[in-house]
């Protein structure tokens, strides 16, 4: 059974759960990162800065889905 779900995500270019949040390790590897400021809600910032995480939202808006890759791209 586990196989033919392994087939049906590979059809629509999706991938098994890692555990990770779907962006993050793209984030990592594009050097997407920002935090949270009163008043100004997410900014970027530099990945050294204390209060630094993943920018899932700037992934989301300057990248895509590639079903052959299997990762965000940017557009």
């Amino acid at each position: 059974m586990q196989d033919d779900w392994e087939k049906e995500l590979e059809k629509v270019g999706l991938i098994p759960w890692s555990g990770i949040w779907p962006g993050v390790e793209e984030c990592q590897r594009m050097n997407l990162w920002s935090k949270m400021v009163k008043g100004e809600g997410w900014v970027r910032c530099d990945k050294e800065d204390p209060e630094a995480s993943e920018a899932l939202n700037d992934l989301y808006s300057e990248c895509k889905w590639s079903k052959e890759k299997k990762a965000f791209v940017k557009i």
